[in-house]
């Protein structure tokens, strides 16, 4: 019986050891994600900025699949001294709520309301979300981080981000390597810089469809398969600085928030979501640089897609024929961090290009496009600072721009159910501001302001049938999160 410490790719075993010896004796006022924390013990700023931000400890944490510890667990050992059975002492188990309060400069017209009827502004959602955690080491080389959340927005309880991983290294730690399977692509990724994923404003506002965070067709489409995909893929990790990774992505079978199946779609004369047909490639290349106090990282990913958009696929012979379109996306970002004693700054930008091949049936009159091809970008850059990982706060921008459709975003201002454009443009432009106060390392309290230039390529766009300024959008919003 014995127990064992995987580390990899970290500077040395020792120092890692010796860190960990000492953060566990000291008195600790707070752990980060709880159930890493409990398994590594160490306090949650050894992995996190200010959570859930990653350092460059925490990222090589999770490229060696979660699995250092400092724990004694279960294990055994055959004759030939290979390891038989491996298990953590305590399972890893962490639950983390959200809530939050938004208003709006204006409230949003009611669906279908009559005579300009508003919905209620100044909304409180507790729990905004409620989620349990299956995250930590599983064996040797094998771990997880394993979400089911309810989301209050939509009443639904499901499987969020997940990605279990196996992991190993060289003996002089030149080469981590691993193989991830996920269900979102970006959720993977160390870097956490694909808007896709995880990344800022890490809680959003609560908005109606159509509203910021719902343009569906205005972003590129790699940012809407969470949870509606799975993937599987490898990745390797040479000399702490050169990453690559290749994943397939599918459409899942079951799919969070619409028809869950193409054959009971097919049974109750229903369309299904927009499926991937056959498989999706994801591809992910990075350099990072740490030195001192400072770590640098550029990188590039992309997709490619071929999506249905009936969500059936023309693949099956049993099937109606599906219609897809042809989706290519190619992203580069940076990340710069510095962190040193009681000053943590972080900055991050991405861009993403898309090429949108659409199907000839779907063009031109009675079809979803006026255009055989449609292109959306995409920028975003943030900028974030905390004093004593107590208080702080960051600076977003983003920005979408594209083609015109006036088939796809719409010019004018159509039904009272629709949110449309009033030129056929997708641009829109906002910033989000955000203080941030943490009264414990897993608690946050945060209060954060949208301020929207322009919405669907204007600063008026169809909401329901009638005009509303894309300032009426600006959200103020109230926020909670603790994990424990």
């Amino acid at each position: 019986m014995h127990k064992r410490l995987r580390s990899g790719a970290l500077a040395t075993a020792g120092t890692v050891l010796t860190v960990a010896t000492v953060m566990t004796a000291m008195p600790r006022s707070a752990q980060a994600v709880p159930s890493f924390a409990r398994q590594t013990g160490l306090a949650c700023e050894a992995c996190h900025t200010v959570f859930p931000q990653l350092t460059p400890f925490g990222r090589r944490f999770k490229m060696n699949g979660y699995t250092l510890t400092t724990k004694p667990g279960v294990s055994d050992e055959n004759t030939s001294k290979q390891s038989t059975l491996s298990l953590a002492d305590l399972p890893p188990i962490s639950a983390m709520v959200q809530a939050t309060s938004t208003w709006w400069n204006a409230a949003p017209y009611e669906k279908g309301g009559v005579n300009g009827s508003h919905v209620q502004n100044g909304d409180v959602m507790f729990p905004r979300q409620l989620s349990l955690f299956y995250a930590g080491r599983i064996s040797d080389h094998l771990g997880a981080y394993l979400q089911m959340t309810y989301d209050g927005g939509s009443g639904t309880f499901g499987i969020d981000n997940s990605d279990l991983r196996y992991s190993d290294h060289t003996a002089d730690n030149k080469w981590v390597w691993g193989v991830t399977v996920n269900n979102n692509p970006g959720v993977q990724d160390v870097w956490e810089n694909n808007p896709g994923g995880w990344a800022f404003p890490f809680i959003k506002p609560a908005q109606y469809p159509g509203a910021k965070y719902a343009l569906g067709a205005a972003e590129p489409q790699i940012m809407a398969l969470g949870q509606t995909s799975a993937g599987a893929g490898g990745y390797v990790f040479y000399n702490d600085s050169i990453y690559a990774e290749f994943s397939m992505y599918r459409s899942t079978a079951f799919q969070r928030g619409g028809v869950v199946d193409t054959q009971v779609a097919l049974a109750n004369n229903q369309q299904g979501n927009p499926q991937i047909e056959n498989y999706a490639p994801y591809w992910r290349a990075a350099y990072e640089k740490d030195w001192g106090h400072r770590s640098f990282e550029i990188g590039t990913s992309g997709m490619f897609m071929k999506m249905n958009q009936n969500g059936i696929a023309n693949t099956t012979a049993s099937f109606s024929p599906g219609l897809p379109n042809d989706y290519t996306d190619l992203g580069v970002d940076t990340q710069y961090q510095y962190i040193a004693g009681d000053h943590v700054a972080e900055f991050t930008a991405n861009y993403w290009h898309e090429t949108q091949n659409n199907n000839n049936s779907l063009v031109g009159a009675g079809g979803t496009y006026t255009n055989a091809t449609d292109n959306v970008n995409w920028f975003e850059a943030v900028a974030s600072y905390w004093y004593q990982r107590k208080i702080g706060g960051s600076i977003g921008y983003t920005k979408q721009w594209g083609n015109n459709d006036a088939l796809l975003y719409g010019t004018g201002l159509g039904s009272n159910t629709s949110f449309t454009s009033m030129n056929g443009s997708p641009d829109t432009q906002w910033e989000t501001l955000e203080v941030d106060y943490l009264p414990w390392l897993n608690t946050k309290v945060m209060l954060q302001y949208n301020i929207y230039n322009e919405i669907l390529g204007g600063t008026n766009f169809n909401q329901m049938g009638r005009v509303r300024s894309a300032m009426d959008n600006n959200t103020l919003m109230l926020g909670l999160w603790t994990a424990f």
